[in-house]
């Protein structure tokens, strides 16, 4: 399977910019393996990168250029996704996001007003090629607000 074009910089996975290939240098500097690399760009996004949902405008273009994100320090599923596949990039890990429509059950009245429906329409996700397969990862919630949202359902 070819994986160059999964490796590629572009104007949404912009690692060729400084600041996003120095954070993805930043980020694997003591991991030796690509399993290290890929577990400690998780949670740099997952946790980092602040989970803010209102973002979601598509006709923002910014939101969804990684280095933006980086700048900004907050993303929503799609954006976070972005980031996340393209600092796998800048250490060599090819890398890819999927959009989904998820029907979220648990889903607050709140966000359901929001959103005027369950339906997560355009959820963002990434894979990460390792050991010979593609991996699915979600860094969508940072911790904060995973344990906000795990404590109210649980």
């Amino acid at each position: 399977m070819a994986m160059e074009e999964y490796l590629q910089s572009s104007e949404f996975f912009d690692f060729d910019k400084s600041s996003v290939n120095k954070k993805a240098i930043e980020i694997t500097e003591n991991c030796k393996t690509e399993k290290e690399k890929a577990i400690a760009l998780f949670y740099w996004v997952r946790d980092e990168i602040r989970y803010n949902m209102r973002l979601f405008i598509p006709k923002i273009k910014k939101n969804f250029i990684a280095s933006n994100i980086i700048q900004e320090r907050q993303g929503f599923c799609v954006s976070k996704s972005i980031l996340l596949s393209t600092l796998a990039r800048a250490v060599g890990i090819p890398a890819r996001i999927h959009l989904v429509d998820l029907i979220n059950h648990k889903i607050s009245q709140k966000i359901i007003d929001f959103m005027g429906t369950n339906v997560m329409h355009y959820h963002g996700y990434s894979e990460f090629y390792l050991n010979g397969k593609w991996v699915k990862l979600t860094p969508s919630f940072d911790r904060e607000t995973a344990i906000r949202w795990f404590s109210t359902y649980v």
